[in-house]
């Protein structure tokens, strides 16, 4: 592993959608929040150990992924949790799926480049935004794209109707799921 991948334990999403403007959405913006509440009954946060994750907030290995599950298993339901193997797509065309044979192809978000992972596709665009309509169209099952091409368009689409957000990392990362043994 390094910088441009790794494994991130999230929240599944609530049978209702969440209040999501993607009620959909199975991407990188679902990691567990912080809690002081938490903190100052003697949790610690694995995503805070270097032990555990990267600066960028990645986990290094699938090993350490399913531990720090574990770990977060103190403050929320194992049900509740799932295990995501994510990348940074390139866009070479000769790029592989890893070799993770447990692990299910999700989509493409559009997200920070780091933690918290703030997702473009997450909090998509209202309604109102009619010029992102095609966009919505395409979103397969999971809520994200099925093509990395059509999720930098987005971006391309979304940085030139809001400017104010090109400094702040936002990429286009590869989504995979632990599927459930």
């Amino acid at each position: 592993m390094n910088k441009n991948d790794g494994f991130i334990v999230v929240q599944r999403p609530l049978a209702s959608g969440e209040a999501r403007n993607n009620p959909r959405y199975r991407g990188i913006d679902r990691l567990i929040p912080w809690s002081m509440e938490h903190y100052s009954k003697g949790f610690d946060d694995p995503y805070l150990s270097p032990e555990y994750a990267t600066d960028e907030g990645l986990i290094r290995s699938a090993l350490l992924a399913q531990k720090v599950l574990l770990i977060f298993t103190e403050i929320v339901e194992p049900a509740d949790l799932e295990i995501l193997y994510v990348r940074k797509a390139t866009p070479n065309k000769e790029s592989t799926p890893p070799a993770l044979p447990e692990y299910r192809f999700v989509g493409f978000d559009v997200a920070a480049d780091s933690s918290p992972f703030y997702s473009l596709v997450s909090d998509f665009p209202p309604t109102s935004e009619i010029s992102f309509q095609t966009f919505r169209e395409q979103f397969n099952e999971n809520g994200l794209f099925d093509e990395m091409e059509v999720a930098r368009d987005y971006l391309e689409a979304y940085l030139e109707r809001y400017p104010e957000d090109r400094d702040k990392g936002i990429i286009v990362w590869e989504i995979y799921r632990l599927e459930q043994v």
